[in-house]
């Protein structure tokens, strides 16, 4: 049983993608990674201007208070 803390919408398709803190940690670290890769220096970014830098506006993510947190089934 996986608790997600953050859900991260997608504006174009108007999906939900659920992560818990182990996942969305490890998100992080790859799009530090990807952008870093493609020549930007996001090493002081927080996970919303890291987000923003790396989907744009058609992205976005919102923790979720504890009393809404879902319960993923991985």
């Amino acid at each position: 049983m996986l608790v997600a803390p953050v859900a991260m919408f997608d504006v174009a398709d108007g999906g939900f993608t659920f992560y818990n803190e182990k996942q969305w940690a490890e998100a992080l670290v790859e799009w530090r990674r990807e952008l870093r890769a493609e020549g930007q220096n996001v090493d002081y970014f927080n996970e919303y201007d890291l987000v923003d830098m790396k989907f744009g506006d058609e992205v976005f993510i919102e923790e979720m208070p504890s009393e809404y947190r879902i319960v993923l089934d991985k």
